[in-house]
């Protein structure tokens, strides 16, 4: 079922519970990965706000990235969602 089936079956003002599902889990704005270059990994930081030493190495810059990345996952299922008044809640992993 497409999300946009989904949402226009459910009541209004609706929560719904998504669970790990990988095709349940795009994300819209990914973050680098420990295998990303250095210069990407500031991109990001960069595009985020946050603050870094000039001087950090590349574990240093993704060790970073994994500390604030949970406040900047969007998913795409969730903004779909959203966007008709509904709110989605993940399980835990």
């Amino acid at each position: 079922m497409v999300a946009g089936e989904l949402s226009s079956n459910l009541e209004a003002t609706s929560f719904t519970v998504i669970d790990n599902a990988s095709y349940q889990n795009v994300q819209l704005n990914r973050h680098p990965n420990s295998s990303a270059r250095k210069d990407q990994m500031l991109v990001w930081l960069d595009k985020h706000g946050i603050r870094y030493s000039s001087d950090m190495t590349t574990a240093d810059g993704y060790d970073l990235i994994k500390m604030h990345k949970p406040g900047y996952e969007t998913f795409g299922i969730d903004c779909l969602l959203a966007e008709h008044g509904h709110t989605v809640i993940r399980l835990p992993p």
